[in-house]
């Protein structure tokens, strides 16, 4: 019993360090998904001081909630969008 219950606590601290920001987060590369949760990428607009900020992945407008706008990552061409 005491094994199971250390293995599914070190599965859930592996879980828990896997680094992918949620959307909102900071993030330091603009143009990747590795640090953001699915869906989303690191985008360099309007994050402030930082390099970046995880933003849900778009193709156009439709995809962003809210009204917001889908737009390129300065850092990539072109194929590489996400809502602001």
């Amino acid at each position: 019993m005491h094994r199971t219950l250390a293995a599914i606590v070190f599965a859930l601290s592996l879980a828990a360090c896997s680094g992918a920001g949620e959307v909102g987060d900071e993030c330091a590369e603009p143009g990747g998904a590795d640090e953001c949760v699915d869906g989303a990428v690191c985008h360099d607009r309007g994050s402030g001081d930082a390099p970046g900020v995880c933003r849900v992945r778009c193709s156009d407008d439709r995809d962003c909630p809210g009204g917001g706008s889908c737009e390129d990552v300065s850092e990539v061409d072109g194929d590489v969008k996400g809502c602001v």
